[in-house]
């Protein structure tokens, strides 16, 4: 062992030297002049704009699992600039703002460097290919260029059809960075404590506002929240633990994890966010049909006890209406959901009627990037209405891209959802098993969410959607790969 250690040293005191020769000497120095002196002639601000980005290639080449860690920390406690929020005062928060003119917003701009780096790295250096073919990427991007074709013949604003490009594209980036990135079960509970730590730190400082009367406004009261992206990354954090404990899988710092799960639950509940409701109840059936037999029964015993504390809460509400209290709108909150006359259902009726209407006339083709979908009559006044969007994923793709990308959209889901239904036959021995379930079960989330909103308007959802899609299929492929090696199962990678 001690020879063995001095000749490495050895190698590495000779290596050492040929680096820090003269030469290198003299090559840094002239280096380390030329970037000072380019800093002291620049603007203050321009200065340290170099300087970061000097920081992010250079981490993002040494370690790019790193800049995506803090990246999907970043997404989740900043505000996407895509949505309107009206500040009620309380606990501020930063937002995902340009950098400066010509310059994507911030998130944007640090995903598409490290996609360069990281893949320049990987394609060039190390002559290693994706981890999934970048064939079907081509195909995407031919897909939304006609689609940029369409829109420009039909005379679309040049900056709304510069701008859903992003919208279509940046998502696929980041799914192929995430697929890549997070190809280890080490990695992938990094990132798993990343978001742990991220949402339980923003949905607890949104309580505090909530609760100290600064929640953001919604119609005559106030909510939690109604940033989605960061009720989405809840939802499934709250799936995953509960995966975890019906699994009885040995969880580290469990009290730590269980506390930071009551913010998120508390969020969830209180943001009144309707749409995620149903998707979390979606999201337990789904947990329901990827678990075990043991775990299917105490989930049944979870659920009665639910079940019953759900019908106090709604009894209490109803002995309470008119006092203001916040089970009455609770209440009032899960009636509405079934009541089409309600405004938001009217409205979203409306719209994707009127939707639907326009895309008859051009079923094949749709409106094209930068398209619109007609005004809703006898709703606000039309310069008003978000014409740009429809509160449906489906018709908002088939709406910009067209009847082939909604077949492309329907597609992906479906091969995803293939993807967890061909996992049950190994699941009963491999070891990832709990995690596969909590994630995968997110695909009710997923649905409940594209079924009510145009999800891919927003940066931040769009993210997070393809990071937990990407994590929940490298796991699968882990778990492929374990089964393959050891039909008896061996310990989790994660």
């Amino acid at each position: 062992m001690i020879p063995a250690i001095s000749s490495s040293s050895a190698a590495i005191r000779a290596k050492s030297a040929s680096i820090y020769g003269t030469p290198w000497m003299i090559r840094s120095i002239a280096i380390a002049l030329a970037l000072g002196l380019l800093l002291a002639l620049l603007p203050l601000g321009i200065a340290l704009a170099v300087v970061a980005a000097v920081l992010l290639v250079v981490t993002a080449y040494l370690k790019p699992e790193l800049v995506l860690y803090l990246l999907m920390a970043a997404i989740i406690m900043a505000r996407d600039t895509t949505e309107e929020v009206v500040s009620s005062g309380g606990i501020p928060f930063f937002a995902d703002l340009k950098l400066m003119k010509g310059v994507p917003q911030a998130s944007v701009a640090v995903l598409l460097v490290l996609f360069a780096v990281f893949f320049a790295k990987r394609l060039l250096l190390e002559r290693k290919g994706s981890l999934i073919s970048f064939w079907y990427l081509a195909g995407y991007f031919l897909l939304v260029l006609f689609a940029h074709a369409v829109g420009t013949q039909n005379g679309n604003d040049p900056l709304d059809i510069y701008n859903d490009v992003g919208r279509f594209i940046y998502p696929a980036l980041a799914f192929y960075l995430c697929v890549n990135v997070l190809n280890s079960g080490n990695k992938i509970r990094s990132m798993l404590w990343v978001l742990i730590g991220a949402c339980a730190t923003k949905t607890l400082l949104l309580d505090i506002n909530y609760l100290t009367g600064h929640g953001e406004p919604y119609q005559d009261s106030s909510v939690v929240t109604m940033d989605s992206a960061v009720l989405m990354a809840a939802g499934f954090l709250v799936s995953l633990v509960c995966a975890l404990l019906l699994h009885r899988r040995r969880i580290k710092a469990l009290p730590m994890v269980l506390l930071s799960m009551l913010p998120m639950t508390f969020a969830l509940v209180f943001s009144f966010r309707r749409g995620h409701w149903v998707g979390q109840l979606a999201s337990f059936a789904l947990l329901y049909l990827l678990s075990c037999r043991s775990a299917r029964k105490t989930m049944v015993y979870w659920a009665l006890a639910g079940g019953v504390a759900g019908c106090l809460l709604l009894a209490v509400g109803g002995m309470r209406a008119g006092s203001g209290h916040a089970t009455t709108s609770l209440v009032t909150r899960f009636e509405s959901i079934f009541d089409p006359g309600q405004y938001s259902n009217r409205h979203h009726f409306e719209e994707s009627a009127i939707t639907l209407g326009d895309l008859e006339e051009r079923p094949l083709l749709g409106m094209g990037l930068g398209g619109v979908h007609s005004a809703v009559p006898g709703a606000w006044r039309e310069e008003d209405q978000p014409l740009h969007i429809v509160h449906n994923t489906f018709l908002y793709v088939w709406m910009k891209l067209g009847l082939p990308g909604l077949l492309l959209f329907l597609a992906a889901g479906a091969a995803f959802l293939k993807k967890l239904y061909q996992y049950r036959k190994i699941a009963g021995r491999a070891p990832n098993r709990p995690f596969v379930a909590g994630i995968g079960s997110g695909a009710g989330i997923l649905l409940a969410m594209f079924a009510t909103g145009p999800v891919a308007w927003y940066f931040h959802q769009t993210f997070l959607v393809v990071l937990f899609v990407a994590i929940c299929l490298n796991l699968i492929r882990l778990d492929q790969h374990a089964v393959t090696a050891s039909p008896a199962a061996g310990a989790s990678d994660v």
